[in-house]
């Protein structure tokens, strides 16, 4: 089973609106003004959500390393 390539989830959330645009900002790191009329600035990128193949790996192998402690 470890050697099946892992299944792919895909999952969305939407912001729309005004949090829509803050929530694209900060996730993508684009320029915005920190307040209306004030001088605008990159922010730095910050995803919102998501799992790195990294992650995904990790969490692969403590799941199965718990399964298997629980059949020994």
């Amino acid at each position: 089973m470890r050697d099946q390539a892992p299944a792919v989830l895909q999952n969305e959330l939407e912001f729309g609106g005004k949090a829509g645009r803050i929530a694209a900002v900060h996730h993508f790191g684009l320029r915005d003004n920190v307040v209306p009329g004030s001088k605008e600035v990159t922010y730095a990128a910050r995803p919102l959500l998501g799992f790195s193949r990294d992650d995904l790996e990790a969490l692969e192998n403590l799941l199965l390393d718990h399964v298997a402690a629980g059949l020994r």
